[in-house]
C-alpha cells in the first residue's frame, strides 16, 4: 500500500511536509489498523521518493529487513513524523550498518532501549546533520571517538546506560550541544577534561550517577550552563573551585549527595543562582560564608 492509497483508511495527523510532490504523512485512525509489514512497505516508498540512498551489496541485500531497512525505517520515520513511537521490532538491533551513515538528512535518531546494541561503528560520524541522539537504556554501550564528529548535535541522551564508565575525550568537540543527559549512569566514574569544550551547554543532568566522585576543573568553562543536576550522586565528595565560574547557573541540585562534606567558597560567585538544593547532604556540616553573596537566590532547600 502506498501513501496515496492510505488516504481512505488513515486520517491526517501531525506531520512534516517532505516537499510539494509528496502526500501528507498520515497515521492510523486506530492502533490496530496497521501492521509492521505495512509500515515497512510504506517507509520504503517514502525513502524511495525522498531519494535517500543506501549502499547494500551481497549478503547485506538479502538481510535488509534485519538491520539496514529496520534502522532506516526508524531513523527516517522519526525525522519526518513528530509523533513517532518506537517499535519493539527494533529492539534486537546490535550495531549500526555501515550504510546507515549515508542517511545525511536525518536530524533525529532515537535508539533508546535497543539493549543489544553494543557499539557504534565509525559510520555514525556520517550522520552529519544529526541534531538529537537518544541512546537511553543501553546495557553494554560504548561510545567511539567519532561521536565528536557530530558537530551539529544539540541534544544527547545517555541516561540509564548502566555500564558506561566514561565518556570519550572527543565529546568535547560537540560545540553546539545544549543538553546532555547522563542520569542513572550508575557506573560513570568521571567526566573528561574536554567537557569544558561544550561552550553552549545549558543543561547537564547527572542525577543518580552513584559512582561519580569528582567533577573536573574544566566544568567551570561551561559559561552558558543554566542547570546542573547532581542529586543522588552519593559518592560525590566535593565540587571544584571552578564551579564559581558558572556565572549563568540558575539551578543547582546537590540533594542526597551523602558523601559531600563541604561547598567551595567560590559558590558565592554564582550571581544568577535562583535555586540551591542541598537537602539530605548528611555529611555537610557547614555552609560557606560567601552564600550571603547570592543575591538572586530565591529557594534554598536544607532538609535533613
Amino acid at each position: 500500500m502506498m501513501v496515496e492509497e492510505a488516504s481512505s483508511r488513515y486520517e491526517v495527523g501531525n506531520y512534516l511536509p517532505l516537499s510539494e510532490n509528496y502526500a501528507n504523512i498520515v497515521r492510523p485512525k486506530a492502533k490496530n489498523d496497521s501492521s509492521y509489514l505495512w509500515l515497512t512497505n510504506w517507509l520504503n516508498e517514502i525513502v524511495r521518493r525522498f531519494e535517500v540512498s543506501l549502499t547494500v551489496t551481497g549478503r547485506e541485500e538479502s538481510l535488509v529487513s534485519e538491520s539496514i531497512v529496520r534502522l532506516k525505517e526508524k531513523a527516517v520515520y522519526q525525522s519526518i513524523c513528530k509523533d513517532f513511537k518506537r517499535s519493539s521490532d527494533l529492539d534486537d538491533v546490535t550495531s549500526l550498518p555501515q550504510s546507515s551513515g549515508e542517511l545525511v538528512k536525518v536530524s533525529k535518531l532515537d535508539l533508546s532501549y535497543c539493549e543489544d546494541l553494543t557499539c557504534f561503528q565509525e559510520s555514525i560520524s556520517k550522520f552529519s546533520n544529526l541534531l538529537e541522539l537518544n541512546l537511553c537504556g543501553y546495557k553494554r554501550l560504548t561510545l567511539p571517538d567519532s561521536i565528536g564528529d557530530l558537530v551539529k548535535l544539540s541534544e544527547l541522551d545517555l541516561s540509564y546506560c548502566k555500564v558506561l564508565t566514561c565518556l570519550p575525550e572527543a565529546i568535547g568537540k560537540l560545540s553546539n550541544l545544549v543538553e546532555l543527559k547522563l542520569k542513572k549512569c550508575i557506573a560513570l566514574k568521571s567526566l573528561p577534561d574536554s567537557i569544558g569544550g561544550l561552550v553552549k551547554l545549558s543543561k547537564l543532568d547527572l542525577f543518580n550517577c552513584e559512582d561519580l566522585k569528582y567533577l573536573p576543573e574544566s566544568i567551570g568553562k561551561l559559561s552558558n550552563l543554566l542547570e546542573l543536576k547532581l542529586d543522588k550522586c552519593i559518592a560525590l565528595k566535593s565540587l571544584p573551585n571552578s564551579i564559581g565560574e558558572l556565572v549563568k547557573l540558575s539551578k543547582l541540585d546537590l540533594s542526597y549527595c551523602e558523601d559531600l562534606k563541604c561547598l567551595p567558597e567560590s559558590i558565592g560567585r554564582l550571581s544568577n543562582l535562583l535555586e540551591l538544593n542541598i537537602s539530605e547532604c548528611k555529611q555537610l556540616r557547614r555552609l560557606p560564608d560567601t552564600l550571603i553573596n547570592l543575591m538572586q537566590l530565591g529557594k534554598l532547600k536544607l532538609k535533613r
